[in-house]
């Protein structure tokens, strides 16, 4: 069947929306209304966010990223009250509405979406560094690939997401510039939701977010003289009993796989699979560095039940020699941080 899960990083492939023609220097609307893909009673939007102002390739932040952007946004447009979600989709535009993407020069790095209001607090990092912003419940990387917060494909299990009309979303973005040239770039969503009359009988479902760094920032330097190693998380204890959804890894430029581990038995073993190619395939622009870097990361569905104090940890593989590494540009040219996250969608009993 049809992967259903909300998957961090799989295929780099472009939207099935067809965005539609603009005039030159015509701006996109904040707000444009689309057809909704899954239940009768659907509605989806897609909101942008924004403008970004992405930095010079050239030019390095404090931390020695360069080309890189990294903000913090508050109480953000959302695309519903009283319901919900049932699927999302990152992605990044020119304010004409044509993609960014890594044919342009431009990375959507990650993105990480939390919801705040009653209720709404982190399950494995209730105090971890972004709790103050809330529950995380999507996060996007470069391969924008679509989540899903339930079986929206066969719909043998319905679960959504639950937005309150009181709710906020939050959001922690990076977004990097591989061009010498300064650009402008606008952060997307395509959401789609239920009005929540039409939720009746739906689980809710609830985002685990399995980090290396457990609770601290995602981004960590590689190991120093290291080609080969490996990032583990700890454990962390499962509060309630539910049917796991999905699982997929997250890595960075040089990394093989994500394991995900139930009780210390892999249950997803999440792979990497690298290109040259941009979104849908094409050619990279004649900017770009001619690697390849990481397209998708395969997943994992209908895994299966999980109950209150079962433990859940997940190990990320990295080999530099098998698969070249990002580096900073400048003077040093060291390796740029890399990153090794799952995140498991569960729908509560």
């Amino acid at each position: 069947m049809k992967s259903f899960l909300p998957l961090l990083s799989l295929a780099i492939s472009a939207s099935a929306t067809a965005i539609p023609a603009l005039e030159p220097r015509q701006t996109a609307a904040e707000v444009q209304s689309l057809p909704a893909k899954y239940f009768p009673d659907s509605q989806r939007v897609k909101i942008r966010y924004g403008p970004f102002q992405l930095p010079s390739s050239e030019q390095r932040s404090v931390i020695g990223e360069s080309g890189t952007m990294s903000t913090i946004r508050t109480n953000l447009r959302k695309p519903c009250t009283d319901c919900g979600l049932t699927a999302a989709q990152a992605g990044l535009e020119y304010a004409d509405g044509s993609p960014a993407d890594v044919g342009t020069g431009a990375w959507l790095h990650h993105v990480v979406m939390l919801m705040s209001g009653t209720g709404k607090r982190d399950v494995v990092c209730p105090s971890g560094v972004l709790s103050m912003l809330g529950e995380r419940f999507f996060s996007s990387g470069n391969e924008r690939s679509p989540t899903m917060f339930g079986d929206v494909e066969t719909q043998t299990l319905k679960a959504m997401y639950p937005i309150a009309a009181a709710d906020r979303i939050n959001m922690q973005v990076e977004l990097m510039n591989m061009k010498p040239q300064e650009q402008t770039v606008y952060f997307t969503v395509e959401w789609e939701f239920l009005p929540k009359a039409a939720t009746a009988g739906f689980k809710q479902t609830k985002a685990l977010w399995m980090d290396v760094t457990n609770c601290g920032v995602s981004s960590v330097a590689p190991p120093a003289n290291k080609q080969v190693f490996t990032l583990k998380s700890d454990a962390f204890t499962i509060p309630a009993n539910g049917q796991m959804l999905g699982t997929a890894g997250h890595l960075h430029d040089g990394g093989v796989n994500v394991n995900v581990y139930l009780n210390d038995k892999v249950i997803c073993d999440s792979q990497a699979t690298y290109s040259t190619t941009t979104m849908g395939g094409m050619a990279m622009s004649d900017g770009h560095d001619g690697d390849a870097h990481i397209a998708t990361m395969s997943g994992c569905t209908n895994i299966g039940p999980v109950k209150q104090g079962d433990k859940l940890r997940i190990e990320a593989n990295y080999d530099l020699d098998k698969h070249a590494p990002m580096h900073n540009h400048g003077d040093s040219g060291g390796l740029a941080a890399v990153m090794g996250i799952a995140i498991m969608y569960i729908a509560l009993d």
